[in-house]
């Protein structure tokens, strides 16, 4: 899992130098991107992300509100909603939102970083490739019950039109 892309959202210039210091310690990470606003992060819209850490408060908006918008720009990333303070009615919200995991500013070390990120890429990446698993196998059912009708509608057909 190496030449990771990955996006700290913060408006907190002391945490955004907090998640480059402790992202850039790892030959993993290829590259991070920063933005201070939701909306500021939007502008990296053509890029494609691993995993976006995204504050809970930010200006204008929360994390929580942002994250629909986030998870639809970037649908294979894992998406890491964080808070300087644990709030477990927000981690629950959270995760049925959709974000990748939850996790405390204030709790961050490099190995729990690192930990927290691998886990999230690589269950982000397993939930993209069983998405498309399931629209493979629904393509392959479509054409299965197309395929299958085929001749009940040309027995049809001929039972409805008798030879002459």
């Amino acid at each position: 899992m190496h030449g990771l892309s990955i996006l700290v959202v913060d408006d907190d210039i002391g945490d955004r130098k907090l998640f480059r210091r402790l992202l850039g310690d790892n030959e993993f990470v290829a590259m991070t991107s920063e933005a201070e606003t939701a909306d500021g992060a939007l502008a990296f819209s053509d890029l494609a992300f691993d995993a976006i850490f995204l504050d809970y408060h930010l200006p204008m908006t929360t994390g929580l509100n942002a994250l629909t918008t986030f998870r639809e720009t970037w649908p294979r990333a894992a998406v890491l909603l964080m808070t300087g303070q644990g709030d477990e009615d927000v981690a629950k919200s959270a995760i049925m939102e959709g974000a990748s995991d939850y996790l405390s500013k204030s709790h961050l070390n490099t190995a729990r970083l690192v930990g927290i990120l691998k886990n999230a890429v690589t269950s982000a990446r397993m939930r993209t490739r069983l998405e498309e698993q399931h629209d493979d196998l629904a393509t392959f059912a479509e054409v299965l019950v197309h395929d299958f009708r085929a001749p009940i509608r040309a027995a049809a057909a001929a039972a409805s039109h008798p030879a002459c």
